[in-house]
């Protein structure tokens, strides 16, 4: 939450800009929200029949004596009855369809922008507080729309008319119940910008409950293993008490309210107690006067009330709303690539000058590294754990800019490119690559609009994928589930080649793509990427270095800086930081082959590394 707030910081979120962002929701369904206020107007002028009905039976059928006007006054209130009735309904309806509508249209925008925001926001805020946001906090919207449009129309529009009514019959109880209503309407404003308050704690705590469970259901297996399911229930449960504290809060704040509106309406009763009985007495009000008074300050009461019954509900949605316009702050790629150059082709020459990165304001993971690939060629980055490999590849597949350097494609400077347009050339195999849920042919062409069956089948029988596809019942139809969990991982990564094969990219990233595999599965998959590989510039991040050996350019970094650069041969005869990575892989390889007395093929450059040990 933290980590959001400060990406938009540059938005001050407050009672104007909220009211804002609610005006700028009505006036997107302007129309339905003029024909709810016409139905709002026709309810409450069917709502005023009643109390002068009272004063008509009052003070002419009964002080009068005139029995003839009780049909006709009855049918004239069963009909405002009925107008009242259906208006109520039809604008129920109306608000509530423009309420669902409103909040979709919100969901979607948002989501829209989430999606495309740099990775680093994504590194930087828990996957369960994000989509408490697209999900949860679009939904609480709801209970600010309607309330809004139907509870405060209602409320200005019967205001007028009561307070016109009354000071037609007794001019100075008018304006005593009208500045009741100001320091009404006045505590109500105070005390809902309390409430968002509160409610806004409430929403942050509920969001950071649910990453903790979204997490936890994510790494149950992790949790299993190490047998810390009690642990786990203490956190959440820590968590969910810090929930029930807020929540407590936000209730508290909502009683003060909700009781001090009742002890106005009771103000309310007693001055036209006291007005009204003098009114009476002094002949300057008639009974059926009263009643009829009494009747509309029910009926000038009832809003208020209903605005502090509904402060939760509307809290949580100012709130929500506060959370989105934080959220919405924060610049998206399109947002940072604005006057960027679209690109329209790429023949694959990269070349790194002089980069250099740091994660916000921590220490660089990356330092001055440069070096040139060719259109066509294979550069291999390898280094120990946390030599900043992976970076280097976030970089080249733009999910973030260089602190310090530039990167250049083709001779144009990276940062200058639009990234969309740039990754349509860029395909990526990851360690860890999501297969999202759908069939297997859905998972080839993910992300590729018209793609046609007969290049799916291809691009798998390209990937060696055809084989287990065709063995499964369903074919390419088959549902490979989420994250593909129904798949092995040999299958998993070959589903991922014949992806990045979709598109014919000329840019080709490998970061870790067979590190999880087996040796029998990575060497299926390595004929994949093999032939992947062919024709494009590709940069193959590895800790195993026996999948590098063909490059035509190692990389070597060592704490972010490259220390050594060439083919493998080169480097392994250097007797630098690269041999003895190689060293220490082959040792481990020759005990693993002597633990399982099963000979390996072994290169001619480990032939002559183990003659020289």
């Amino acid at each position: 939450m933290q980590s959001l707030r400060r990406l938009g910081a540059g938005s001050a979120v407050g009672p104007v800009s909220l009211w804002h962002d609610v005006g700028a929701l009505l006036w997107s369904e302007r129309a339905l929200v003029g024909r709810v206020i016409g139905l709002v107007t026709l309810n409450r002028a069917a709502a005023l029949v009643m109390p002068v009905a009272a004063k008509v039976a009052i003070d002419t059928v009964i002080g009068a004596h005139r029995p003839q006007l009780i049909v006709p006054l009855g049918g004239g209130v069963l009909l405002a009855l009925a107008i009242e009735t259906a208006t109520a309904a039809r604008t129920t309806m109306l608000t509530g369809e423009g309420t669902q509508r409103t909040v979709t249209t919100l969901r979607n925008e948002l989501y829209a922008h989430v999606i495309r925001l740099p990775v680093r926001v994504f590194d930087a805020s828990p996957a369960g507080e994000l989509s408490s946001r697209v999900m949860d906090d679009t939904d609480q919207v709801r209970g600010l729309v309607g309330p809004v449009v139907v509870t405060m129309s209602g409320a200005v529009i019967m205001a007028a008319a009561a307070l016109a009514t009354i000071a037609w019959v007794a001019w100075p109880l008018a304006i005593g119940l009208g500045l009741l209503c100001v320091i009404a309407m006045v505590l109500v404003a105070r005390a809902y910008a309390r409430v968002w308050a509160a409610l806004g704690l409430v929403c942050e705590r509920h969001a950071a409950l649910g990453a903790r469970l979204a997490e936890a259901l994510v790494g149950v297996r992790t949790i299993k293993s190490r047998g810390a399911e009690r642990w786990e229930c203490g956190e959440f449960q820590r968590r969910s008490r810090a929930l029930t504290d807020a929540v407590l809060g936000s209730v508290r704040r909502t009683a003060r309210l909700t009781a001090g509106m009742t002890a106005a309406t009771g103000a309310a009763g007693v001055l036209l107690l006291v007005i009204g009985a003098r009114a009476i007495t002094a002949g300057a009000m008639t009974l059926g006067d009263l009643a009829m008074i009494a009747y509309l300050t029910g009926l000038l009461a009832t809003p208020l009330v209903q605005a502090a019954a509904m402060s939760g509900e509307v809290g949580r949605a100012g709130a929500g709303l506060a959370r989105i316009r934080t959220l919405r702050a924060v610049p998206n790629e399109e947002v940072e690539d604005r006057g960027a150059g679209p690109v329209h082709h790429v023949l694959g020459a990269v070349e790194m000058e002089q980069v250099s990165y740091a994660y916000g304001a921590g220490a660089y993971v990356l330092r001055d590294v440069s070096f040139f690939a060719a259109p066509g060629s294979t550069v291999a980055i390898v280094g120990a754990s946390g030599a900043g490999k992976s970076t280097l590849c976030a970089l080249l597949l733009a999910f973030d800019r260089p602190t310090d350097g530039r990167i250049l494609i083709d001779g144009r400077d990276l940062a200058g490119l639009e990234r969309r347009s740039y990754r349509a050339f860029v395909a990526a195999v990851l360690q860890h690559d999501v297969l999202f849920s759908g069939t297997i042919a859905d998972a080839i062409r993910y992300g590729r609009d018209g793609v046609a069956m007969a290049d799916v089948q291809a691009a798998a029988a390209l990937a060696g994928c055809d084989g287990f596809i065709a063995a499964m019942p369903n074919g390419y139809a088959t549902v490979v589930g989420e994250r593909g969990v129904r798949l092995s991982g040999g299958q998993q990564q070959r589903l991922a080649i014949a992806r990045a094969l979709i598109g014919a990219p000329t840019i080709l990233v490998l970061d870790e793509a067979t590190s999880n595999l087996d040796a029998e599965s990575e060497a299926d998959v390595q004929d994949g990427l093999d032939l992947l590989r062919r024709g494009r510039t590709t940069f193959v991040i590895a800790h195993r270095l026996s999948t590098v050996r063909a490059a035509d350019q190692i990389i070597v970094l060592e704490q972010g800086r490259v220390v050594e650069r060439g083919v493998h041969e080169e480097l392994i005869a250097r007797r630098g930081v690269y041999r003895r990575l190689y060293e220490r892989q082959w040792r481990g390889d020759r005990r693993r082959r002597g633990s399982r007395g099963t000979p390996l093929p072994v290169s001619r450059a480990a032939r002559v590394l183990e003659d020289e040990l």
